[in-house]
């Protein structure tokens, strides 16, 4: 069991719904009932008592859920603090575009505004080509 696991039983426990746990989690409803029978099967525990209108946790996935969220969360501050140092390596950005497509039209402002591309450092370069240059 790893910490996408966690997560995933964490969700179904909180929305008391595969549905909508698949929704928030942003993965398809048979994709989150294989990996939860994928874990039960690792685990040799039942984790989810399952009718055609309600889910209930066993003992199991509420005590995954309590102990393991935390987890999850300390995880998820982990990536973001690592994200947010940024990098110190630079980089160049090449960019091809047609003379009659939108940004060619507004050329400038993708030569200069970094966040408009979503490129998180501003240590790189970014240069355009289009077929109007060529």
């Amino acid at each position: 069991m790893d910490i996408k696991d966690i997560k995933y039983i964490s969700t179904i426990v909180e929305m008391a719904s595969f549905s909508k746990a698949s929704k928030k989690l942003y993965i398809s409803q048979p994709a989150l009932s294989q990996g939860i029978r994928r874990i039960e099967a690792e685990l040799g525990v039942t984790l989810f008592v399952r009718d055609r209108t309600k889910v209930v946790p066993t003992a199991a996935a509420l005590q995954i859920a309590k102990e393991g969220m935390p987890l999850v969360l300390k995880a998820e501050a982990l990536t973001q603090s690592i994200i947010n140092q940024g990098t110190d390596v630079a980089y160049h950005v090449r960019i091809g575009l047609s003379q009659f497509s939108y940004a060619w039209k507004n050329i400038e402002k993708l030569s200069t505004d970094r966040a408009f591309l979503g490129v998180p450092c501003c240590r790189g370069r970014i240069s355009l080509f289009g077929t109007a240059n060529l």
